[in-house]
């Protein structure tokens, strides 16, 4: 797969598994909740105009940047899709 422009995928973390059914406001709910303690996500590929941040970085997204962010799915893996100016902080390996 190949990332285009200035855009990077990040590894969306998964919700911890609950054995309680939740409707779907509530996990929407539980997800936002969860954004604004994502602090490290890990860049797994960059587009080919990106020039800030490299794959294996760890780089922390606002979470109003999180919640607009195209999540996509590849192989069995979720991913957000955001744009490289996104990038607040990162924490290069």
């Amino acid at each position: 797969m190949q990332v285009l422009g200035n855009r990077i995928m990040v590894l969306k973390p998964k919700a911890p598994e609950s054995t309680i059914q939740l409707t779907d406001e509530s996990k929407a709910e539980m997800e936002k909740e969860m954004m604004k303690r994502w602090s490290k996500l890990e860049v797994t590929h960059i587009g080919d105009e990106v020039t800030k941040v490299r794959v294996g970085d760890r780089v922390y997204i606002g979470s109003a940047a999180l919640q607009n962010a195209e999540v996509i799915q590849h192989e069995d893996d979720f991913y957000f899709l955001i744009n490289e100016q996104s990038v607040l902080i990162s924490y290069r390996n």
